[in-house]
């Protein structure tokens, strides 16, 4: 009995493309529902007119939204004054730790009295927060 192979066959190795095919399109799937969920997390807001100023837009690391009776939301949902303090200064900790720029964008309904965004401002600043963004729509000619 002869175990032994007659001929040499070449070894034949090859790249299978299924996996990864599959893995770029549920990155893609993914990418696509998280930027969806960051759009519908924003409350719809009468926002006051302002041409502002022109600048790179800076992704904002908390959204503060504030209706026309004073009352603040953290992604479309109610932020008493404990969950607030709390975020922000998790929010802020986080972005000093990692050595990345932290913003807060508030986008005030435009029949918001000034004194709820004034009281909103020193609760910031206790908090540790010193710079923040008021958002407007961009102006009608």
């Amino acid at each position: 009995m002869n175990f032994r192979p007659t001929k040499k066959r070449p070894i034949r190795s090859f790249f299978d493309m299924t996996p990864m095919i599959d893995v770029v399109f549920q990155l893609i799937i993914f990418f696509m529902f998280t930027s969806q969920f960051s759009q519908m997390s924003r409350m719809r807001m009468d926002l006051p007119r302002h041409k502002g100023e022109i600048e790179e837009p800076l992704p904002a690391t908390i959204v503060l939204d504030v209706t026309a009776d004073g009352s603040v939301f953290l992604d479309a949902a109610p932020a008493g004054p404990e969950r607030l303090d709390r975020v922000v200064a998790l929010e802020l900790e986080n972005a000093k730790r990692e050595h990345r720029p932290f913003q807060v964008l508030i986008r005030a309904d435009r029949a918001c009295p000034a004194a709820h965004i004034n009281s909103l401002a020193q609760r910031l600043r206790v908090v540790g927060v010193d710079r923040w963004k008021l958002a407007t729509a961009g102006a009608t000619p």
